[in-house]
């Protein structure tokens, strides 16, 4: 191998070191910072799957030309 190529290859290893502990670092971060603030809680609500058949009914029943 050459001096060149060794130099490049050195380069890329590190670059590829760093980026992946930089994205392991920025996954810890987010996983631990990353919540749901109380007041957000709050507001959230799950949402009824039942559907309201006499509404439904009123509304076809109304005719507008």
């Amino acid at each position: 191998m050459q001096k060149e190529d060794r130099d490049i290859l050195y380069v890329a290893l590190f670059t590829f070191i760093t980026v992946a502990i930089w994205i392991l670092f920025e996954l810890t971060k987010t996983t631990k910072t990353s919540t749901i603030s109380p007041n957000m809680q709050k507001i959230i609500k799950p949402l009824s799957p039942t559907i309201d058949t006499e509404t439904i009914g009123i509304i076809e029943s109304k005719n507008v030309y």
